[in-house]
């Protein structure tokens, strides 16, 4: 596939979507919410170094 020099650069300087940017918030909130449920199970003692008993 053939595109010309200009359409790459472009797009490789165009700032983030406004889609690129809430994904990247909510990628930081998943794994903030992922943690605190992990970390809340009954599992191994050493699973979770965020909240040590």
């Amino acid at each position: 596939m053939k595109i010309a020099p200009s359409t790459y650069y472009a797009a490789k300087t165009r700032p983030p979507s406004a889609r690129a940017v809430r994904d990247q918030a909510l990628k930081a909130e998943i794994g903030r919410v992922h943690e605190k449920n992990y970390c809340a199970g009954g599992g191994p003692q050493d699973a979770c170094d965020a909240e040590p008993s």
